[in-house]
């Protein structure tokens, strides 16, 4: 996605995990990050911890969302995606993208 493009719409998400948000409800005047990542990732999982502190040290000036994105068919498992973030503090929402709807509307690759 390029810079300044407006953000996308957050929908075709298989589930949504410690609740849902909006698109509306991230524009504005705070800032959103919007954090990719995988169970299987390995890189994802060192970068959990600094993203969890941007959470909960700019949370009354940043939103938070989480967008798990599968790397292959055993990342589909909606129990493990659970398990991997409660271990990893996952608190704010997460949107399972099993279909790559958002990771493509973001253009993440």
């Amino acid at each position: 996605m390029k810079l300044r493009q407006p953000m996308p719409e957050l929908i075709g998400a298989k589930e949504w995990l410690n609740g849902e948000v909006t698109r509306e409800q991230l524009i504005g005047e705070k800032p959103t990050l919007i954090h990719f990542w995988s169970i299987s990732c390995h890189l994802c999982k060192e970068a959990m911890p600094q993203v969890n502190e941007f959470r909960d040290r700019y949370s009354d000036k940043l939103n938070v969302v989480a967008v798990h994105m599968p790397r292959s068919e055993d990342d589909l498992d909606l129990n493990k995606i659970k398990e991997v973030a409660a271990e990893h503090d996952i608190t704010q929402p997460i949107f399972v993208d099993s279909d790559h709807k958002l990771t493509d509307a973001f253009e993440n690759e």
